[in-house]
């Protein structure tokens, strides 16, 4: 049975007055997470934000979720 690993990478919110969501992620976390590859060559970081949660700062429920890796180790 695989278990999953979930790391914390950063935080989700709504700009006040923008029209925009803020990320910020920890570049420490980022650094460590793991990472996969496409045809292209190009390099991505898979990261994971609860649609949800999400939903809720779109709403005005909530202030603030996290960004974070699950990975299945």
């Amino acid at each position: 049975m695989q278990e999953e690993r979930s790391t914390l990478i950063g935080y989700a919110r709504k700009s006040n007055g923008r029209g925009v969501i803020k990320l910020s992620i920890n570049v420490d976390a980022l650094n460590g997470c793991e990472v996969y590859q496409t045809s292209d060559g190009q390099i991505y970081v898979p990261l994971d934000i609860n649609i949800d949660a999400m939903r809720s700062i779109l709403d005005g429920h909530r202030v603030v979720t996290t960004i974070s890796q699950v990975v299945e180790s």
